[in-house]
């Protein structure tokens, strides 16, 4: 009945939870299809035995628990666990950051790709929209496959924001963050946009004034430059994103980056000299003209004051929930080396007087605005807790 069906629905997303009794496994499936149809949760479902399958195939996301059932759960779901308990550290703990990594990929894939195509768009403007590319073809070619590819690539795999207790102490952070939304998509279509027009510019002004004995005003120099602050920007606006720095990480973006000065001097001399022009050499003459690294680097603190204020003033006046958690969990980092360096002062018998032990703090009202010790309750909060936050940021979008 579709009467029925839509009313249990709606009883259903008034709950807190349902229990569903005695329920065959289709009959399983067809509630779990019933709550994708009606609304527009993101559905999981975990189970540890065959008639558990149907289930797990139709929610968006299934989890197989190893029971003593077999491992038909198992060989049918997306993750696999051994206790129902690891559940929570599947979501809180892992889920939370790979649904973070996945965005800031996603994210910075199209921000990285805008403006290396808008950088190309602005030459049409003064080319007379004929479609000549300002960049190399083998240079655009590895843009995206050797340049820019492993630091991102590394980023989505290893970087971590808090530490696994602080999110399985304030698990409503799951809820808080929202990286994927409209906002977001306008946000890096409009930063791409910006940075292109940053890397063409201001090397088009600069270049604007022939002066020096090592001219490199020709179309294929300029290009070759405006695609080097392309590069730049885009992997100093990465270095300034990253919430955790690793040796993996800085080596890729010290690899990735720099390679490209060996190369831009090297790929020229890989084409045929045709007509009488050749662009081998061309590296030499731009490498020695300082208006050439100046471009560089005004187009790098450019970008950079960009991102640098944009970020201040996102923790300043509109901290997310992590934000404000992250400065907590800093906070009882600082008390903790505090109480460890006293406890090796009194273990060696030193004298004089100490500073007084400082008390950690219970939850992060206490910590944000400048440490101020406020009580606000107990701040123990575990699983299924309520937190209250000075600031809820969970309709914000970055």
């Amino acid at each position: 009945d579709v009467t029925l069906e839509a009313r249990l629905a709606s009883l259903a997303q008034r709950c807190t939870a349902v229990v569903v009794c005695r329920a065959s496994p289709i009959q399983k499936a067809r509630v779990v299809r019933m709550m994708k149809g009606k609304s527009k949760a993101v559905t999981l479902s975990i189970g540890d035995g065959a008639n558990d399958v149907p289930m797990i195939q139709e929610a968006h996301i299934g989890v197989g628990i190893f029971g003593k059932e077999g491992r038909q759960s198992v060989n049918n779901s997306d993750y696999a666990i051994g206790q129902f308990r690891f559940l929570q550290d599947l979501m809180l703990v892992h889920g939370q950051q790979d649904r973070q990594r996945l965005a800031r990929l996603i994210k910075y894939s199209f921000f990285k790709n805008l403006a290396f195509a808008f950088m190309m768009f602005f030459t049409q403007i003064y080319v007379g929209w004929s479609g000549q590319s300002p960049a190399n073809a083998t240079p655009a070619a590895l843009f995206n496959v050797v340049f820019t590819a492993l630091p991102i690539g590394v980023l989505a795999v290893m970087d971590f924001g808090l530490r696994r207790s602080t999110l399985l102490r304030f698990p409503q952070l799951y809820l808080s963050h929202r990286s994927l939304t409209r906002g977001v998509f306008w946000k890096s279509l409009l930063e791409g946009v910006g940075f292109g027009a940053v890397a063409f510019f201001v090397p088009f002004w600069l270049f604007s004034f022939d002066a020096g004995r090592n001219n490199i005003n020709d179309f294929e120099s300029c290009g070759n430059l405006a695609y080097t602050i392309v590069l730049t920007i885009v992997t100093l606006d990465l270095c300034l994103v990253v919430r955790s720095w690793s040796v993996l990480f800085t080596f890729t973006i010290f690899a990735c980056y720099f390679v490209w000065y060996p190369f831009y001097n090297v790929y020229p001399s890989l084409y045929t000299e045709t007509k009488g022009f050749t662009a081998e050499g061309s590296a030499a003459h731009s490498f020695a003209d300082v208006r050439w690294w100046l471009a560089v680097a005004l187009s790098a603190m450019f970008t950079t004051t960009y991102r640098l204020c944009w970020l201040t003033q996102r923790v300043l006046f509109r901290p997310r929930d992590e934000d404000i958690v992250r400065e907590w969990e800093l906070l009882q980092s600082k008390i903790n080396w505090q109480r460890e360096r006293e406890e090796r002062v009194k273990a060696r018998g030193g004298g004089g007087s100490t500073t007084s032990s400082a008390r950690s703090p219970d939850s992060p009202q206490e910590s944000w605005a400048g440490g101020a010790r406020e009580e606000q309750g107990n701040g123990d909060l575990r699983m299924g807790g309520s937190i209250q936050m000075a600031h809820v940021s969970s309709d914000r979008a970055y």
